[in-house]
């Protein structure tokens, strides 16, 4: 999904996925690419991680008013 939105390129997409690439390594590398792009690429990604599980972000406080 990150990739068809062009939020990765097929590169980073090749690292993330790489047999010997564990989970943690893959996730970090996600985590820093999103943390360094526009709020848009958040946005996006966010979106991506709601659409896979929307009850993800349900257990998170609503900010005060």
């Amino acid at each position: 999904m990150l990739k068809m939105k062009q939020i990765i390129d097929e590169e980073l997409y090749s690292e993330i996925t790489h047999p010997n690439s564990t989970s943690e390594a893959s996730m970090r590398k996600i985590c820093s690419i999103v943390r360094k792009g526009s709020d848009t690429v958040k946005e996006m990604f966010i979106s991506i991680l709601l659409e896979e599980d929307p009850d993800l972000l349900t257990h998170l406080p609503l900010p005060d008013p």
